[in-house]
């Protein structure tokens, strides 16, 4: 047998092993809290770069080939990336670790009545580095709102971008509208967040 054609005939068994690792993947996408279905949550393979979404009920069906990354990212929910091994990957969504959540409409004796805002971060360190910092009653809440508006949107810039940043850092969008009164607590624990994690990461997140 002549030299080319054992070349051949490797080529055909490599692309016959390659195609055999091509699967449809399906799952589902639940919420950690309540296991209840997320719906258009968008699914990036990563060596492909084609986006997928889930449906209405959670679920999801799409082709890849072993070994690809699939990366599903929504707002409020940590980024989960997993490796493709088999036909079926379920997928339980914890929640990002900043969250601003709006509770139910909340009455003092009657005399006053609104919408009450919570930061929740999940990030391990935060609190350590929080109880080193100055107290909040240092900031203003209007100064605090205008650096926040600029660091979201710096932030959120940076998720977008993942070929630039790290997605490993950068794994999901602050959902925050500055026309919202969070007050001050919340803009200082947000505000607390940028400063911790631009130490952590040496990110360069404020203006210099």
């Amino acid at each position: 047998m002549k030299k080319g054609s054992v070349i051949f005939i490797l080529l055909l068994l490599l692309m016959q092993v390659m195609y055999g690792q091509s699967l449809t993947v399906t799952g589902t996408v639940v919420d950690a809290e309540d296991m209840q279905a997320v719906e258009r949550v968008p699914i990036l393979n990563q060596n492909t770069n084609i986006i997928y979404w889930t449906d209405e009920n959670g679920k999801y069906s799409l082709k890849a080939n072993k070994g690809d990354t699939l990366k599903f990212s929504l707002v409020g929910y940590v980024t989960k990336k997993i490796i493709v091994e088999k036909n079926i990957h379920d997928i339980i969504f914890d929640l990002d670790c900043f969250i601003l959540t709006e509770p139910d409409p909340v009455n003092f004796d009657g005399l006053n009545s609104g919408q009450e805002y919570e930061a929740i971060v999940l990030e391990p360190g935060y609190e350590t580095f929080l109880a080193t910092q100055q107290s909040m009653n240092f900031f203003s809440e209007s100064t605090l709102k205008t650096k926040n508006t600029f660091l979201v949107s710096e932030w959120n810039y940076r998720c977008d971008n993942p070929m630039r940043y790290s997605p490993q850092v950068y794994e999901a969008k602050v959902d925050y509208d500055p026309k919202n009164e969070y007050g001050l607590e919340t803009e200082y624990r947000l505000y607390m967040f940028f400063r911790f994690m631009d130490k952590k990461y040496d990110l360069g997140l404020e203006r210099r």
